[in-house]
């Protein structure tokens, strides 16, 4: 029982005076204290010692799981079970302890969870943000259009893009978006296919600069 990895205690009598401890308690307290009480090795450990009280006092046996106990300066948690030993006659004479120091589970599950609530946070931070920045393109005069690069799959569309070339934009697929609600033609007038149309050009990677195009729709022609 002494190289047990379980932190491992036998108690006697009423003042719960150590009889054995293990080499996993003595790591624990960082002293071997056979021979103390519970009391004179640990006496900031007062919710411990009120346990064991009335495990000694019932006979019952108790268990605990992530119970904070003190240890010294310091707070730690542990799975544990107080069990009563009995003497020849049935009578409690000691407790019998095994314990499992769960802190760092605990601290790593509190570290997890401060995490996620930190990336919970920055998600909301990211999206009323974007959320703002969209009321702002929203209310712009002139079309504004997020391309997927390659693909040419509109990401974002403010109320102007959406009037030019329909609410459902952002449905749509790739190249063929555009061409059935518009024809485009170049500053002079000249038909232009809509794989040569600017936005789709910039889509492939083409720098686009000042450049003139004519897009008709239903509602008339409509210079850009």
């Amino acid at each position: 029982f002494s190289l047990t990895n379980g932190i491992m205690a036998v108690l006697s009598g009423p003042d719960h005076r150590f009889e054995f401890v293990n080499s996993a308690h003595i790591r624990l307290l960082g002293k071997d204290v056979t021979g103390m009480t519970v009391h004179e090795a640990q006496p900031e450990s007062t919710s411990a010692i009120e346990i064991l009280d009335q495990v000694y006092k019932t006979g019952e046996s108790a268990h605990f799981f992530k119970f904070p106990i003190k240890i010294g300066t310091e707070v730690r948690y542990f799975d544990f079970i107080y069990s009563a030993r009995l003497n020849s006659e049935s009578q409690v004479d000691g407790i019998l302890t095994l314990a499992s120091d769960v802190t760092e589970h605990i601290e790593a599950k509190s570290r997890l969870e401060k995490e996620v609530d930190s990336e919970t946070h920055l998600r909301l931070l990211v999206q009323k943000q974007q959320d703002w920045l969209e009321s702002i393109l929203n209310r712009l005069p002139f079309v504004v259009l997020l391309l997927e690069p390659k693909t040419g799959r509109a990401l974002f569309a403010n109320e102007t893009a959406k009037w030019l070339y329909g609410d459902d934009v952002i449905k749509r697929d790739t190249d063929a978006r555009f061409s059935p609600l518009l024809s485009i033609a170049d500053a002079e007038g000249n038909p232009i296919e809509w794989s040569q149309a600017p936005s789709a050009r910039a889509v492939h990677g083409e720098k686009i600069i000042d450049v003139e195009f004519i897009a008709e729709t239903k509602d008339g022609k409509h210079n850009f």
